[in-house]
């Protein structure tokens, strides 16, 4: 449990918000924010290229420092370990200790740009895209596996455990089981569809796996495969770039515009099925996110609105103002409070009433 109390530091409350436990500012916008597996820390980076830690309870600065000079893309922290990827626009993976902020290693994208990195549910494998080149590191930065056969930029990485993953191009989905003994590593399963895929999300059981597509679509997979058994969820106003599940994994939510639209897996699946929507948002909603083990769901949109609700109770709403709109979202490990970083550089820790 991670317990954490309003801070005094007034020099860091930017404007009024009863949710706040306290709120700094960055250099630029916020390229990626995470905490640390044990809730003590949390971090952020800018896309300028400077990182930052910070204390969870209080938002004292552990470390801050410019770690690249060409800019930051992203950022991955381990879910078991201190352990930190900086996803590079100079083409590198920055691996630093998530205790001292300090760099241990320095890994080769294979590309000019990394544009995705992403750990193993279990901790023990980083995977990395930069253009076309799928990389798998060890926690040590030891290159494990490589593939560079995608016809096309990787657009998408989603880990649904310790062993599959899913990676997402132009019209292919391969996925990828790194306890499978091959001479050559190479996806098990390819998936195709016509048009491009910006997101994706697995169903941890393996059941489902959903993409959303460049011309405002969700793609449906169900397991095991048989070709012609795809879904396709249509309607939506724009691209569908956030997809979260449920802590039951049954229901999974998605952005519509200025509405969250919330499909159900259970039972023969989301064919015929309405979903369940819900409205608030006076703007496109620009992240969204359940809590790891709650019912709760966060959701900002384009204006600053930011909503934490419970889908079925009406009654347990809350609702907070960001000073602009917040393009990075993340619970802590005890669903107890919530990172958001915006647009234009603040970093904010909220906590839930709930």
């Amino acid at each position: 449990m991670c317990y954490i109390q309003k801070s005094d530091m007034s020099d860091k409350t930017r404007f009024e918000n009863e949710l706040a436990v306290w709120e700094t500012q960055t250099d630029d916008y916020v390229a990626g924010a995470g905490w640390s597996f044990d809730s003590r820390l949390v971090y952020a980076a800018s896309s300028a290229g400077h990182f930052y830690m910070y204390e969870a309870a209080s938002g004292k600065p552990v470390f801050s420092e410019q770690v690249s000079t060409e800019g930051i893309n992203t950022i991955a922290v381990s879910p078991v370990a201190h352990q930190i990827a900086i996803a590079g626009k100079d083409g590198k993976i920055q691996l630093r200790h998530g205790e001292t902020g300090q760099l241990t290693k320095t890994l080769e994208g294979g590309a000019l740009w990394v544009e995705h990195v992403a750990w193993s549910a279990d901790g023990q494998h980083l995977a990395t895209a930069a253009g076309k080149t799928l990389r798998l590191w060890t926690t040590g930065g030891e290159l494990a596996f490589e593939y560079k056969e995608f016809s096309s930029t990787i657009s998408a990485l989603f880990w649904r455990d310790g062993s599959h993953l899913a990676v997402a191009c132009y019209g292919t989905i391969a996925l990828f089981d790194v306890r499978r003994k091959a001479e050559v590593f190479a996806p098990h399963e390819i998936l195709f569809w016509k048009t491009p895929m910006i997101s994706l999300s697995w169903r941890t059981d393996g059941a489902y796996l959903l993409a959303g597509t460049q011309d405002a679509r969700i793609q449906v997979w169900r397991f095991p495969f048989t070709p012609g058994s795809e879904l396709e969820m249509s309607g939506y106003s724009g691209k569908v770039k956030e997809l979260s599940w449920h802590a039951g994994q049954l229901q999974v939510a998605t952005n519509c515009g200025s509405e969250i639209v919330i499909w159900d897996t259970s039972g023969k699946g989301p064919e015929g099925q309405k979903p369940t929507v819900l409205r608030g948002h006076v703007a496109k909603i620009t992240k969204l996110a359940f809590q790891h083990r709650g019912d709760l769901i966060i959701s900002c949109d384009a204006v600053g609105l930011v909503l934490i609700r419970h889908p079925k109770n009406p009654n347990i709403r809350v609702e907070g103002v960001s000073e602009s709109p917040v393009c990075q979202l993340a619970w802590s490990p005890d669903d107890e409070y919530v990172l958001l970083g915006t647009e234009k550089g603040e970093i904010m820790l909220w906590e839930t009433p709930f």
